[in-house]
């Protein structure tokens, strides 16, 4: 509802309201009028008898809600007079809280990007992080070995998967050396993620060797999202690799911000 359709209803009321303050008066005057007073004592005698005019009208707005809006206006005007007379000072306020707004909306978008955010997996309020803990309480990162005996020894989990961090380096595609971002992961990546590739195939544990997949992003970047860039080969740290898949465009693996160009097993 609009402010011209509130301040229009608030005078509507308003006026209702003075013209049933000013019948009752009018008829308890004539009452005692009627009962042989005169007429400036029947109104004086009215008047009194009803109470403090301002304290109904008071009373009245109150329960209208229209208080709030009141105090409301009433602070912007003596805020203004303010700024008015320290023209410094409000320049100073409007100049920081544009900065604190605008610095808050962008923790808020990386807040929302990195961790509010939720993945675009199977079931992702299912997924756990699993981390070693040292003696002196900090945390750490598991061990491959370590991994792949809680692997083996599953009890209370659907699936155990792993992955490293995502790191620069160096391959080398159609004998072009280029850099890529690349992150190592287990075998059964994707199969507890529950993700699918959009072209192509992931890895599993029985097609695991030399093969990798790509992300979307860097499918169309680097090979203009021709189809024909599954098979394709690359070389990284002297192993050659085939692009078996190419992941959906809303995958961005288990953290959020970064994306990991090429990903090979472990």
């Amino acid at each position: 509802m609009s402010w011209l359709h509130q301040l229009f209803r608030r005078a509507k009321a308003e006026a209702e309201l003075n013209e049933e303050i000013r019948f009752y008066l009018d008829q308890e005057t004539q009452l005692r009028i009627d009962r042989g007073a005169s007429p400036s004592e029947a109104r004086q005698a009215a008047r009194r008898d009803f109470g403090s005019l301002a304290l109904v009208k008071e009373t009245t707005r109150e329960r209208w809600g229209w208080t709030l809006i009141e105090n409301f206006v009433r602070d912007l005007h003596y805020a203004a007079r303010l700024l008015r007379r320290s023209p410094l000072f409000a320049s100073t306020a409007i100049v920081s809280l544009a900065l604190g707004i605008g610095a808050n909306t962008a923790i808020f978008s990386l807040m929302d990007l990195v961790m509010l955010r939720m993945l675009p997996v199977r079931e992702p309020h299912r997924l756990v992080q699993v981390q070693k803990l040292h003696g002196d309480s900090t945390r750490g990162n598991l061990s491959y070995p370590m991994f792949d005996e809680l692997r083996r020894d599953l009890r209370n989990f659907d699936g155990l998967l792993a992955h490293s961090g995502i790191d620069q380096h160096e391959v080398i595609i159609d004998g072009r050396q280029e850099t890529v971002k690349a992150e190592l992961v287990s075998d059964n990546y994707h199969q507890v993620l529950g993700v699918s590739a959009q072209l192509g195939r992931t890895f599993s544990g029985e097609t695991a060797g030399p093969v990798a997949v790509i992300s979307d992003g860097y499918w169309r970047r680097r090979f203009g999202s021709d189809p024909s860039a599954i098979g394709r080969t690359f070389q990284l740290n002297k192993a050659v690799f085939t692009i078996a898949g190419v992941m959906p465009a809303d995958f961005f693996g288990t953290v959020a911000g970064i994306v990991a160009d090429i990903t090979i097993p472990m």
